[in-house]
């Protein structure tokens, strides 16, 4: 058998093959660490004769999969992790409403990560006390990259990546709904889109509370589809009204879903279909500033902001608490407020000065290499995994 430590990587289906190539980043870091590195893709019809194999001829320090992919596995019905006695990983990229069965298996051996701080105490709205995981933040990163491409010699002056839903279509949905929950639902979304990039379960409980109603856990579980019709609103809300805000500035937008507002009259900006993960590097190794819309994460982070720096372009994007602890504006990245209505104008003015964009583009690129690699979120999971795994040594005592 070999000895050597070693990770088992599950690999499962993608949009736009963006949480494979993350795996992929993910398995780079970890053999940068000293460890094997072992993908079972999921995807293969010959998986499970893949896993046995590996079972049987590596020792195993630690199973991974993003999202929870390879969770599910079991052996006489136990969970194959508590039997083999070796740690799975799950590493999740959506907030905890989207993974609420995954989050409730039957794995005592299990840790799970997530990409925003908030989204950890959110799971307890959703499970039971007696889930036994370890919990952890471990944000988005990127790979690392040396190359440089300086500003002035970029092709593309703002480049946003990112597909989208009519937001109108979406509040269809809640529309025909009894009075109260209608109007819930319109008092979190006027809360969301006019608040400071605030996590939408909190959001909720505040509107409840604004009228002294406090609900138990399990009529707070029966909201999921409701929290999850307001979150996707907000996110798609909130890229229609900075896209719309920028339709007069030369931004080209790589995305699936705008031919709703793409052919207003005076535009600049141009549209093209979705791009793979590799596709997208590609276009930022010749980008001069890159526009990030955050989805709900205002304690967390998205790996399109590190992309954007590893490859020198400069990230604009709107605020979260986590970035801002490591991120200056017009230092090394540029925030902007959702109702900036000069945004368009301040962009303009930002291109035309290309060497204040080379160093705030420098900057972030150095902070990032620093902090923000897949390296550096591998190096902390083991940490996590190590003290998870002597706590469990404990409860054996």
């Amino acid at each position: 058998m070999e000895t050597r430590k070693t990770v088992v990587f599950f690999l499962g289906q993608s949009q736009y093959e963006s949480m494979r190539e993350m795996t992929f980043c993910f398995m780079d870091a970890f053999y940068r660490l000293g460890y094997e590195t072992i993908s079972i893709d999921l995807c293969d019809s010959s998986y499970n004769e893949r896993l046995i194999n590996t079972i049987n001829n590596f020792k195993i320090d630690l199973f991974f999969g993003l999202n929870g992919w390879g969770g599910d596995f079991l052996i006489n019905g136990k969970s194959l992790y508590d039997t083999i006695n070796v740690p799975f990983f799950a590493f999740y990229v959506d907030h905890p409403m989207y993974h609420v069965e995954r989050l409730k298996w039957n794995i005592d051996n299990y840790i799970v990560s997530f990409i925003d701080k908030g989204h950890i105490k959110d799971i307890d709205n959703f499970l039971d006390s007696s889930k036994k995981f370890t919990k952890a933040f471990v944000p988005h990163a990127t790979y690392l990259k040396t190359p440089k491409n300086d500003i002035q010699n970029r092709k593309h002056e703002i480049v946003f990546a990112g597909s989208i839903k009519n937001p109108d279509d979406i509040r269809k949905n809640w529309l025909e709904l009894s009075n109260p929950l209608r109007n819930l639902m319109e008092t979190v979304v006027e809360k969301s889109i006019y608040s400071d990039n605030r996590d939408i379960l909190s959001l909720f409980s505040d509107s409840l509370a604004e009228n002294d109603i406090y609900l138990s856990g399990d009529n707070f579980k029966k909201l999921l589809a409701v929290f999850q019709q307001v979150d996707s609103f907000t996110r798609n809300y909130r890229r229609d009204k900075v896209i719309r805000s920028l339709l007069k500035t030369p931004i080209t937008i790589y995305g699936n879903g705008w031919d709703y507002i793409s052919w207003a009259g005076g535009n600049k900006a141009e549209f093209f279909p979705a791009l793979k993960t590799k596709e997208l590097y590609s276009i930022l190794e010749d980008t001069k500033i890159f526009l990030n819309v955050f989805p709900n994460y205002p304690n967390g982070s998205h790996e399109r902001v590190f992309d954007a720096m590893i490859h020198h372009a400069v990230c604009l994007t709107d605020e979260s608490h986590y970035l801002k602890d490591f991120f200056k504006h017009e230092e090394n990245i540029l925030y902007y407020q959702y109702d900036d209505q000069l945004l368009g104008d301040k962009l303009k003015h930002y291109v035309s000065n290309t060497s204040f964009l080379q160093q705030v583009a420098d900057q972030g690129y150095h902070v990032t290499q620093e902090h923000h690699t897949w390296n550096n979120r591998a190096a902390k999971i083991l940490e996590i995994v190590k003290l998870h795994t002597t706590i469990r040594s404990l409860n054996s005592l």
